[in-house]
């Protein structure tokens, strides 16, 4: 049992010295794909009366394709969809906390969270070299 669980390891790691999936050399005049993209943001504010948040955690996705006119050349666009998140904290004046003593907090701070979805249309020039 430990030799064969030996030799599947083996092959599982070794295997990918024989594969090579990008050795085609004939010319593909169009492909396409799906995008993800993962980020981190954060707002940032340059007004007094408001605090920076926190950074969140974002998503972004999309389509892109190719378009090759020659082996050495192509364009690439697609659409892709970036989701930004975060939040700003502010003073809230018109909410004054009252006590039991009589004394007065003269501000509340509250946050704000702000979700901002953006729509790209990248286009970009390909040049490729030989090797």
């Amino acid at each position: 049992m430990k030799k064969i669980a030996i030799i599947v390891v083996t092959l599982f790691f070794c295997l990918p010295l024989f594969i090579n999936a990008q050795e085609s050399s004939e010319f593909k005049p169009f492909s396409f794909g799906l995008k993800a993209v993962p980020s981190i943001s954060f707002l940032k504010t340059e007004s007094k009366d408001l605090k920076n948040g926190n950074a969140a955690l974002n998503f972004g996705y999309g389509l892109m394709a190719e378009f090759n006119f020659a082996p050495n050349y192509g364009l690439l666009t697609g659409v892709e969809i970036n989701d930004n998140r975060g939040n700003v904290d502010y003073i809230n004046t018109s909410k004054i906390l009252y006590f039991p003593e009589g004394d007065t907090v003269p501000f509340y701070l509250q946050s704000r969270k702000y979700n901002v979805k953006y729509l790209n249309v990248p286009i970009l020039l390909k040049l490729k070299t030989n090797e």
